[in-house]
């Protein structure tokens, strides 16, 4: 197979059009990028300044050059664990999506060094914790321009190395700033935005994989004919919950063994596109304001008159804040549920022929899944302790205004979603383990049993006791690829929506 065949389609970087799926194509799937030839057009004062009332880029020279460096040095200020290489790569591309906007003086070589960057694999290490919100993500940003002038650590095999050294290896030239090159690159929220992208994409797959582990509870406990797979139909219903509903089906379709019993009533069964509809639909929402945003320039806010111009104060956070909150809560209900339908499977009520815990083995000796129930609960736990960032801002500076620490958001958000991938794995390894103990594998519908089969692949049935952490933490890692929806897609021909 040659290159060309497997090598993914460029990212066309324009400053108007990306997506959120484009942001996770870069970040994560290596994709390359491409900035449109019209959006690297310069003159000799920069990027076409005038056009936007900005004035002529400073000339270059030594103190100019100096004091842009040392701004960067100073900046570089972050502490603690690093941001993964997918995050930042994600932060890096919506800094370019605005620079490709032509609203900022920068050269060409500081696009052009940004597209180096993210097609070489070169990601700056940016540690998580130092933007306050109040003037954007200036720590971190600043971090990832300390890579671009060829300082600083960039990521290598996963661990940090001196950039300078790394440069050498790829060939590459140290590259100095002119005018106001170092706040142009560490201005606005680009790290929040890029960070949000990548959840929001990953937190609309978790719904997916939620409608999954839902499917096989439907199997195991009945309900084809309940409200979560008809109630989509209703008129009137909801985007999110129509959608919801129609995927069950669609997992559903072709099931031979009915059951005789009446369907499980109960909420976590019966519910399921009621509490996954919403969320789909919160997460749609909160998908499109950071698209806004990633497409919108991140500078002062300009105010139009009678009398002329005025720019306004410039809050770069204050529209992804509380979307990414929205995206929180709304994660906190689908974890919620997955917790309630794990209690469900657990329960060992008579009439589904499951025993209490799941338990496979002599049950004076084995406790089978109970301790997954206490670990699930404390994870939801955990999420629902996770408050609303935009309502406690903070300020850097005496004289600023209320601000909103964007990255922090975004960061509550990851821990929800990281949150649910393990509620969700044992709902799915409770899930699994149900069918193989009521036998009831033959007659399952093909998308169930593709997503059952993936999951086996991975993680046998449980007969007598065995430390469950490692399972639990291989099926939640893999639920934050594509292992269980790529299964789907080749084995049963769905593409959930």
């Amino acid at each position: 197979m040659t290159v060309p065949e497997t090598a993914p389609p460029p990212v066309v970087v324009d400053g108007e059009s990306l997506t959120v799926e484009a942001v996770q194509r870069v970040a994560v799937g290596g994709a390359p990028v491409h900035v449109p030839p019209r959006c690297l057009t310069v003159s000799d004062l920069g990027r076409t300044p005038r056009a936007h009332g900005d004035r002529p880029t400073a000339p270059a020279g030594p103190k100019t050059a100096l004091a842009q460096e040392n701004l960067v040095r100073s900046h570089s200020a972050g502490v603690g664990r690093l941001f993964a290489e997918d995050e930042v790569r994600a932060m890096m591309v919506a800094r370019l999506n605005l620079l490709a906007k032509g609203h900022h003086p920068v050269r060409t070589e500081v696009l052009s060094r940004l597209v180096h960057y993210l097609n070489l694999m070169l990601t700056p290490a940016v540690p998580q914790t130092g933007s306050s919100g109040a003037a954007g993500d200036l720590t971190p940003l600043a971090h990832i321009a300390e890579a671009l002038i060829g300082e600083g650590t960039v990521l290598h095999d996963g661990r940090p190395a001196d950039t300078g050294s790394v440069l050498v290896r790829r060939g590459l030239e140290p590259f100095g700033l002119r005018g106001r090159e170092a706040l142009t690159l560490m201005s606005g929220n680009a790290a929040t935005i890029g960070l949000g992208c990548l959840l929001v994409h990953r937190a609309l797959d978790q719904v997916r994989h939620a409608e999954v582990v839902s499917a096989l509870l439907l199997e195991v406990l009945g309900g084809l004919d309940g409200a979560p797979v008809r109630g989509g139909d209703a008129g009137g219903a909801h985007r999110g919950t129509a959608d919801c509903a129609a995927n069950l089906r669609d997992l559903l379709r072709g099931r031979t063994r009915l059951r005789g019993e009446r369907p499980d009533r109960s909420p976590a069964v019966r519910s399921v596109a009621e509490v996954l509809g919403p969320v789909r639909d919160t997460l749609r929402y909160v998908a499109g304001a950071l698209e806004a945003q990633l497409n919108a320039g991140d500078g002062e806010a300009l105010l139009r008159g009678a009398d002329g111009a005025v720019h306004g104060g410039g809050l770069p956070g204050h529209a992804a804040t509380p979307a990414l909150d929205f995206a929180t809560i709304a994660l906190t209900q689908l974890g919620a549920l997955a917790e309630r339908q794990l209690a469900r499977l657990l329960s060992g009520e008579p009439r589904y022929g499951l025993p209490r815990s799941l338990v496979a083995a002599d049950p004076a000796l084995n406790s089978g899944f109970a301790g997954l129930r206490h670990t699930a609960a404390a994870l939801v736990a955990e999420s629902r302790a996770l408050a609303p960032v935009s309502t406690r801002p903070a300020a850097a500076e005496p004289m600023e205004g209320p601000s909103a620490t964007g990255l922090l958001a975004a960061r509550t958000t990851r821990k929800a979603v990281a949150n649910n991938d393990r509620v969700l794995a044992m709902a799915f390894l409770a899930a699994a383990q149900a069918v193989d103990l009521g036998r009831h594998y033959e007659g399952m519908a093909p998308a169930t049993q593709a997503a059952y089969d993936a999951l086996r692949s991975l993680v046998p049935p449980l007969g007598v006791d065995r430390h469950m952490a490692s399972d639990t933490e291989l099926v939640a890692a893999t639920l934050s690829s594509q292992h269980v929806l790529g299964a789907l897609a080749h084995r049963a021909r769905i593409t959930l929506r």
